[in-house]
């Protein structure tokens, strides 16, 4: 793993200046601080927090975020830790205040944590809602709903009792408020 090239720390963002072809390794503290002087925006106290929620049936989520300023955007996100892998990402222009994105993402979050789609390995309605993530260990990729990973094939078993229905895909951008289309039902 890269180091970061002004503390030391384990690098986690990397760019590439096109101009003089150099890259840079930074931790994302670093990052931060460079950004917002080379940009002359205030930089919040806290770069990395670390929250609970509760969902539909009580259970307690824990979540990571973290904060990333960038040249032309400010980004927030946040991973579940554990077992569970609920995500979420807002952007933002660089003029947004912290807290209005941090309070976005609560209720992004609170919006997934409030409703169920799958139970035991079946549709509850007639949409699901999740995101896509690629197994490394795997090597496939993985349909996270209600936090939980499914295969292509176990998504398709699910989908047995649905024999003549249509289906419709719809992606979006991980920093867009979206959910499936409940008009179809």
């Amino acid at each position: 793993m890269q180091k970061c090239d002004k503390c030391g720390k384990p690098s986690e963002i990397d760019w590439i200046d096109l101009g003089n072809d150099e890259e840079s390794h930074l931790c994302l503290e670093c990052n931060n601080k460079i950004q917002s002087d080379n940009l002359g925006i205030e930089l919040p106290e806290i770069a990395r927090h670390s929250f609970i929620l509760t969902d539909c049936d009580q259970e307690l989520h824990l979540f990571d975020s973290e904060y990333i300023i960038t040249p032309m955007f400010k980004l927030l996100r946040c991973f579940e830790r554990g077992p569970a892998r609920y995500k979420c990402e807002v952007q933002d222009s660089l003029d947004a205040d912290y807290k209005n994105m941090f309070a976005e993402m609560i209720r992004r979050l609170n919006k997934m944590l409030s409703t169920k789609y799958m139970e035991f390995g079946t549709w509850i309605d007639y949409n699901i809602y999740g995101h896509i993530s690629v197994s490394q260990e795997k090597e496939q990729f993985e349909i996270i709903v209600d936090g939980k990973p499914y295969t292509w094939e176990e998504i398709g078993k699910s989908l047995r009792d649905l024999d003549g229905f249509q289906i419709k895909i719809d992606t979006a951008n991980p920093t867009v408020d979206f959910e499936p289309d409940k008009d179809n039902e």
